[in-house]
């Protein structure tokens, strides 16, 4: 199948290219990472078992978007398919918009295609989306990713000795502009008191890995789990920290986070940032999202002062949100912060600083005193005005 070729717009793609590919070919073998301990491992003990493969788009190339569902439906077979949703997230092109719900719902009962009519924010699309599946287990995938054969055999593996346990693909990220390919196969996604990305080092070899949070862009969890959890993105707003949330939920509430590198996808990176999806100012969704969280969920007095101090300029309008997950987190038995930073994430160390009343915290090697009166600045690593001591 071929797409009609269009000059690049506002997406950050570069669409002739991706608009130039089949989208329904075979995975190049360069697309996928080559690791000898997946080749040794066999899952006939896999039960067959419903997956809903689950996206949402706004805007997205529609090359894009066709790829990521023919990919799903190519990949999984029968035995293992529930469904695959696609949610338009109140995309502005008419055109396009028609054209794609001409060709999913050819696809269907395979393929179910739903839209918002007006953009909702990634976040809420997300949760949206999630919801509607009505498979036993529930594949969140972007919906700018090529699924490869065998994908699910490697996730089930673990989900299905622990429906509590989330369980994410390496997302391999490819660079067309480059031309690059970025193997992630060894990275460990960690956050940081203040819910940002942190990255650290997994051990070598294609074992499974336990790991603070997921990249988000594609990861595999039981629908009852999700249920349990009340999903993701309750009160959270536009993009971003939706990630994180998945990781802090799963391992406050008794469950796991697992990177798979014997599964593994293709994410099409963009040229440059795509046009800005709809919700709150991207400033906002930096404070509000991981202020939400950590209010919610956190349960050590100390890391809360500490996390608060980052956020101090921003206010919480509507507390619903959060007396609702405290709630939540409260009959699901969920804690145990300090203990996810010291067994889990060891690389990021808190302490406290008795003498001087301040807080001390260790990212990737460097000691930063902080102070409950500092001004702590927006830009992900910078936490400035209060001492600093290295």
């Amino acid at each position: 199948a071929e797409w009609p070729l269009r000059p690049g717009r506002t997406t950050g793609y570069d669409e002739g290219y991706y608009d130039s590919l089949p989208l329904i070919r075979e995975v190049p073998a360069a697309f996928k990472p080559n690791i000898t301990f997946c080749e040794n491992h066999t899952y006939d003990h896999i039960k067959p078992t419903k997956i809903s493969i689950v996206m949402h788009y706004f805007n997205e190339p529609l090359s894009l978007v066709l790829r990521t569902v023919y990919s799903a439906l190519r990949s999984t077979p029968p035995a293992f398919l529930e469904e695959v949703i696609v949610l338009d997230d109140g995309s502005t092109k008419p055109d396009e918009t028609g054209l794609i719900i001409a060709i999913l719902r050819a696809l269907a009962p395979h393929v179910r295609y739903e839209r918002n009519t007006v953009a909702s924010g990634l976040v809420p699309a997300r949760r949206t989306v999630l919801t509607m599946a009505t498979g036993e287990y529930v594949f969140l995938v972007d919906a700018h990713v090529e699924l490869h054969d065998g994908w699910y055999l490697p996730l089930l593996n673990i989900t299905q000795e622990n429906y509590r346990a989330v369980v994410a693909p390496v997302i391999n990220l490819y660079y067309h502009h480059i031309p690059k390919m970025v193997f992630n196969d060894e990275i460990r996604v960690q956050f940081s008191v203040f819910l940002n990305w942190e990255t650290g080092k997994a051990s070598k070899g294609g074992a499974p890995f336990t790991s603070g949070a997921i990249m988000g862009g594609a990861y595999l969890i039981a629908r009852r789990r999700l249920q349990e959890l009340d999903y993701i993105g309750r009160g959270l707003t536009g993009y971003g920290r939706e990630n994180i949330e998945v990781g802090l939920k799963s391992w406050l509430c008794g469950g796991e986070v697992w990177t798979v590198p014997c599964s593994s996808v293709t994410h099409f990176s963009a040229l440059r940032t795509p046009e800005t999806h709809p919700g709150r100012p991207v400033s906002d969704n930096i404070l509000h999202n991981p202020k939400v969280l950590a209010e919610s969920f956190f349960d050590d007095e100390h890391l809360l002062r500490v996390a608060r101090i980052r956020w101090q300029s921003y206010t919480i309008t509507d507390n619903s949100t959060v007396e609702f997950n405290r709630k939540l987190a409260s009959s699901l038995g969920c804690g145990g912060l300090r203990r996810v930073f010291q067994t889990i994430m060891p690389e990021i160390e808190l302490f406290t600083d008795e003498d001087s009343g301040g807080y001390l915290l260790t990212v990737n090697g460097h000691l930063t005193q902080f102070h409950e009166t500092a001004v702590v600045s927006t830009q992900s690593g910078h936490y400035g005005r209060g001492s600093s001591n290295e």
